[in-house]
């Protein structure tokens, strides 16, 4: 028979608290000289609000999905290869954007954008 085990709660110093900062919409802005896992982290953290976003021909983009990718290219330079869309990210890294949502648009799979680009 398994053993229970009881955790009993640690009091904390509220005097050593501190309050987490407000997000602004700037805080949302991928750099794309930081490491995919930190980007995904930041993405993870930024969900719902403010979102994850970068700029593609001048028009706001937000990643709604992303993992890290296999190709390795410089830090923002977005490449589609067999239908995939990835972006470089620093320490020769990419990150694979796995869907994507165009200002006025709905959230849509990187195929269904790149059709829409197309289709343009």
């Amino acid at each position: 028979m398994a053993e229970l085990i009881t955790f009993l709660p640690e009091p904390k110093d509220d005097a050593q608290a501190t309050l987490a900062p407000i997000f602004k919409k700037e805080d949302g802005r991928i750099d794309w000289t930081k490491s995919a896992r930190e980007i995904l982290n930041r993405m993870r953290g930024f969900d719902p609000w403010p979102g994850a976003y970068s700029t593609l021909r001048g028009q706001k983009l937000q990643i709604g999905k992303a993992a890290v990718g296999e190709p390795k290219f410089s830090p923002g330079l977005l490449r589609v290869i067999h239908k995939k869309m990835y972006v470089g990210c620093g320490v020769g890294e990419s990150l694979e954007l796995m869907e994507v949502v165009v200002v006025g648009k709905k959230r849509m799979m990187s195929v269904a954008f790149l059709n829409w680009c197309h289709s343009d």
